[in-house]
């Protein structure tokens, strides 16, 4: 269950009333839009009197978060890479990445981007209010490495198949795996495992007769 992000608050003054309503959110205050419903009324001799009413918001945006986040990581890390939202809704974040350093920061097999995607998810999940899932891609990394997979998939199938020998992958991450398994469920000739455990966690491709 997500966090409350919005509530209505009595007290003697506006900014009690914003005090109490901040504390039961449970956000720093620069994430929370305060509403003035009614201004309190001292009243005469005890009549009339009425306290302040306010209702406060969750401004909090993953996705602007998460871009705030990697442009300092950027900053700091005195890479040249420039970052665009192209998707911040229900279905999660994704942010694309760009510039003239893009190579550094995909790494070896993309594992650094994928580091840096689950960090960038942290991020985005920092106060709990729903479940976000953010994805960053580098120029179109990601659509290439598949791509890529897909293609040298049905290469180590068919060798699999004619050495009829099961042809074991070097570790890859979850997503890429699952690419792989994808790429050859429906390839009659072999099947696939993945084995080992996390974070060298690996695909083997097997001949089917041997299932």
């Amino acid at each position: 269950m997500g966090k409350i992000i919005e509530v209505e608050k009595e007290a003697e003054t506006v900014e009690l009333a914003t005090e109490i309503a901040i504390k039961d959110l449970g956000f720093p205050k620069e994430f929370v839009a305060v509403e003035v419903l009614t201004l309190p009324v001292k009243g005469l001799f005890g009549f009339g009197k009425k306290k302040a009413k306010i209702k406060a918001t969750v401004t909090f945006d993953s996705g602007k978060e998460v871009l705030k986040f990697l442009e300092q990581f950027f900053e700091v890390s005195k890479l040249n890479l420039n970052a665009k939202i192209s998707r911040n809704n229900s279905k999660g974040v994704k942010i694309n990445i760009y510039g003239e350093d893009a190579s550094v920061l995909i790494g070896k097999q993309g594992r650094v981007l994928d580091s840096l995607e689950r960090i960038s998810t942290l991020v985005a999940n920092k106060y709990k209010i729903s479940k976000r899932t953010v994805k960053l891609d580098i120029e179109g990394y990601r659509d290439k490495r598949r791509d890529q997979l897909i293609e040298q998939s049905a290469s180590w199938a068919a060798q699999v198949k004619k050495t009829g020998k099961p042809h074991i992958l070097h570790p890859m991450s979850t997503r890429e795996r699952r690419v792989i398994h994808n790429a050859l469920e429906k390839n009659p000739d072999v099947y696939t495992k993945s084995q080992g455990e996390e974070p060298k966690r690996y695909v083997t491709i097997y001949k089917t007769d041997e299932k």
